[in-house]
């Protein structure tokens, strides 16, 4: 996992969010994978079923991960308004987590040079809070 100053040359942001009903404990996720200027690429949501806060926002990042390395996205900025989530990675990256979400993202970053781990203020990933929480909406049409 790189840290530090974000790459120079053509790179790829990835922007993850997670969501949590507090009545159900219902959780969603969404991303967005823009390129360099800003434009979008893709972007996806998922209903999780029934976690915690930090788990959606783990379960964002670790889809969004997936997504990108599928990819083969080379170089690539994952932004996250999850402080938890980002500073439980860096944390776990010194020593070994209890957590199988954490250990299966540190692979995945582990595995790829030129990706760095940010945290970003929620108002910068609104439109991503949005996208994820659309998936509640569709949980009322199909439920």
């Amino acid at each position: 996992m790189t840290h530090g100053e974000p790459l120079a040359g053509e790179r790829t942001y990835l922007n993850t969010d997670g969501a949590v009903q507090m009545d159900s404990r219902a959780a969603v996720v969404g991303g967005v994978l823009r390129d360099k200027n800003g434009e979008w690429i893709l972007g996806y949501n998922k209903y999780l079923g029934n976690c915690s806060i930090l788990d959606a926002e783990l379960w964002g990042i670790l889809d969004g991960l997936k997504l990108i390395q599928r990819r083969g996205d080379a170089k690539v900025v994952i932004q996250s308004d999850s402080f938890e989530a980002v500073k439980a990675i860096h944390g776990s990256a010194l020593k070994t987590s209890h957590s199988a979400l954490i250990r299966r993202i540190l692979r995945i970053l582990s595995q790829e040079n030129n990706w760095l781990l940010h945290y970003i203020l929620r108002e910068q990933n609104q439109s991503v809070d949005l996208i994820a929480k659309l998936t509640f909406g569709e949980m009322k049409i199909f439920n």
